[in-house]
This record gives structure tokens, sequence and C-alpha cells, in this order.
């Protein structure tokens, strides 16, 4: 999707741009056409061109937060091991994950 970003791209262009096959990048369109994140156009006669929907913009962005906000956690907690902090055990006692009953899941606080 990110190939589309900047507006209407030939096929051609986005398999050489993520080096993937032909095969390959049909299979990906057409589910992202299915789910209505890219949409297929026509260049004269006969060339097809792909272009990201609203919804695919959304969903792109919504994604690009996601891989912020993990590269966050994940320098927070590369900083931490560096400085020799336990993670595991300030996170256990900072973080009270529970089952659908309501009791304590002994595999996320760190006991065993």
């Amino acid at each position: 999707m990110k190939a589309t970003r900047e507006g209407p791209v030939k096929p051609t262009h986005i398999t050489n741009r993520n080096n993937i096959s032909w095969i390959v990048l049909q299979k990906n369109l057409q589910a992202l056409k299915e789910a209505g994140l890219v949409r297929e156009g026509r260049q004269g006669s006969n060339r097809t061109d792909y272009a990201i929907t609203e919804k695919g913009m959304t969903v792109l962005s919504e994604y690009d937060e996601l891989v912020r906000n993990a590269m966050t956690c994940y320098d927070a907690l590369l900083s931490s091991a560096m400085k020799g902090t336990d993670v595991g055990r300030t996170w256990s006692s900072s973080l009270k994950l529970e089952s659908r009953s309501g009791r304590t899941n002994s595999n996320y606080q760190g006991n065993s």
C-alpha cells in the first residue's frame, strides 16, 4: 500500500520497488482491493494502475502509528536491558494481566 501512497502506480513499479514476483503482487492486490484498501484504474487503453483509497490511507496511518509505538517500546526495553534493569520483574510488578475468569495469569507474572 505504501507504494500507492503518492498516487496511482503501475504494477511493475510495485514489483520492482518491493522486489516481489508478479504472482505474489497479484494475490496481494486482489486481497487489498477486496478489503477496499486500494482501487484499480486504467491509464490509456490498456494500462492498469493502482491507488490507495481513503480507507487504505486510514489503515496505513494506523499501521505507521503502531510501528512507531512498537519502536518506542523496543527502545525503552533495550535501554533498560543495557542499564541492567530486570525488565521482566519490572513488568510483572507493574502489570496485572488477568484471564477472562479474573484470575491472574502466572505466565505473565514471572512466576515459575
